[in-house]
């Protein structure tokens, strides 16, 4: 199968570069297939990535806003605005790969569609009979429909810049506000970007 271009895309802070060095020795390591590893950090931060001697990495220093847990979301949602890659498989700074990987493993053979695992929200309860996940209510609120499932399952996960593109029109008809200002909105962090993302995708 031959993939359009794929980038990895990573959204990382000062206080995870010990994790992000390990990340980023792994990616050069294993990762085979991918055009860039694009890496978004804070602009007031950035001594902090100094030590890491990078070299490769397409760099993007950017000015955080608001509960930093919710604007690495918006980041990561955004990633069309940061690379003109077709695919954005996403990548955190604790993530080590210990094997080869490409972007040919993360994508179905015969649909070549990215592989996004799933399961159901009524399989997710733990042994007091209570959901196991909270996001499930969170997910129905952002697409306003009910949501069965729960997508956050694995690392990494991989979309495409039309999906993202479709998601951004999605939010700003249905809440009337773009991504970043219902995400930055929500009280108590109540957000889950890849649930979000998947679930529109999949009852789109």
């Amino acid at each position: 199968m031959k993939t359009p271009t794929v980038d990895l895309f990573i959204k990382s802070c000062a206080k995870d570069v010990e994790w992000l060095k390990y990340s980023l020795r792994s990616i050069q390591k294993f990762c085979t297939g991918f055009r860039d590893v694009v890496l978004l950090f804070p602009e007031e931060e950035k001594e902090a990535l100094k030590p890491l001697n990078h070299v490769t990495e397409k760099i993007h220093y950017t000015h955080e806003q608001g509960d930093r847990y919710l604007w690495q979301q918006v980041e990561k949602l955004n990633a069309w605005k940061y690379s003109d890659a077709y695919y954005f498989t996403y990548v955190d700074s604790d993530v080590v790969f210990t094997k080869p990987v490409s972007p040919q493993d993360l994508f179905d053979e015969e649909s070549e569609r990215p592989i996004v695992l799933y399961t159901p929200y009524s399989a997710l309860i733990d042994k007091n009979g209570a959901a196991s996940t909270p996001w499930q209510a969170v997910t129905e609120a952002a697409l306003k429909r009910p949501v069965e499932y729960e997508f956050m399952r694995r690392h990494p996960m991989t979309a495409s810049r039309v999906l993202l593109q479709l998601f951004d029109s999605f939010m700003n008809y249905t809440h009337k506000r773009g991504v970043a200002d219902y995400i930055m909105a929500q009280k108590n962090r109540q957000f889950s970007e890849f649930n979000a993302l998947y679930g529109f995708d999949y009852y789109d």
